[in-house]
């Protein structure tokens, strides 16, 4: 039964650090829009097309050097990247 408890309590400890990561996550997906908000306003008052898919390929083919050298699966991250262009798409259209 203590073993059993122990591995709980392991099991609650990685559990507290993936909270902290995930509040982390968070913390800069909230900063990210707030800078998507003003790259909006200066698209809007300047004439400028909201898509710009060569900057969404850049970024994407960027991240997934990033993904190799972290070992994370490639997949995974251009489908994170990808919610959060068409995110990002709505947001800077919004105001």
């Amino acid at each position: 039964m203590k073993n059993n408890s122990i591995k709980n309590n392991n099991l609650q400890i990685l559990r507290n650090k993936i909270d902290k990561i995930d509040e982390k996550l968070l913390y800069l997906l909230n900063k990210r829009q707030k800078l998507i908000e003003q790259i909006g306003e200066y698209k809007r008052a300047n004439g400028i097309k909201i898509i710009s898919y060569h900057r969404e390929n850049s970024i994407i083919n960027k991240q997934l050097k990033q993904a190799k050298k972290y070992c994370l699966d490639g997949k995974m991250v251009q489908n994170i990247y990808r919610t959060i262009f068409i995110y990002s798409r709505k947001i800077q259209r919004a105001k």
